[in-house]
C-alpha cells in the first residue's frame, strides 16, 4: 500500500499508479479506501488533478520509510550470536534514549541482539508512561510499532 501511495504522490493519478502496480483502477480505489478506513484518516486526495497525499499520506509513507530505515539497520547490524528475532515480530530491551518532540518521540531501545531507534506518536509514549531504563516488549506489526512495559 505504501508503494502505491508514493506512486500516487509522483504520478499526480490514481489510474497510472494503479497500472504501474499491474491493477485495475477499481481495485486499487477498493484497496486504498478499505486501507483509509482501518487507518481512520483521508490518505488521498483524488478530487482534485493532479491526484496527491493529504498530510496524514505523506505523515504515513515518512513513517513508514523511517520504521523501515530502522528495521533494515538493526537486522543489518545484528550479530550473527544474537538470540533469533522471533516471527511474530516480538523483541524485549531497554529504554536507552527517549527524545520528545511535539507530536512525536524518538526512542531507542537496547536489545540483547543490537539498538533499534524508531519514531513513535507522543501519545502513545505517554499512556506507557515510558521513561529510559525501563524494560518493554516491543512489537512489531505491519502498519505499527507498538512498546509495552515489561
Amino acid at each position: 500500500m505504501i508503494s502505491l501511495l508514493e506512486e500516487i504522490e509522483s504520478s499526480g493519478s490514481l489510474n497510472k499508479a494503479a497500472k504501474r502496480f499491474g491493477m485495475s483502477f477499481r481495485h486499487a480505489w477498493k484497496k486504498m479506501k478499505k486501507f483509509e478506513r482501518h487507518a481512520g484518516l483521508k490518505l488521498v486526495e483524488t478530487k482534485s488533478r493532479p491526484s496527491k497525499l493529504t498530510p496524514a499520506g505523506k505523515l504515513l509513507v515518512r513513517r513508514f520509510k523511517l520504521v523501515k530505515h530502522a528495521v533494515e539497520s538493526f537486522l543489518r547490524d545484528a550479530s550473527p550470536t544474537s538470540p533469533p528475532i522471533y516471527a511474530q515480530g516480538k523483541l524485549e530491551g531497554k529504554v536507552d534514549q527517549l527524545i520528545f518532540g511535539k507530536a512525536e518521540v524518538s526512542v531507542r531501545v537496547k536489545t540483547p541482539a543490537g539498538n533499534l531507534s524508531f519514531i513513535l506518536p507522543r501519545e502513545s509514549v505517554e499512556q506507557e508512561d515510558l521513561k529510559k531504563g525501563d524494560r518493554v516488549r516491543l512489537s512489531l506489526g505491519i502498519s505499527r510499532i507498538q512498546l509495552q512495559k515489561v
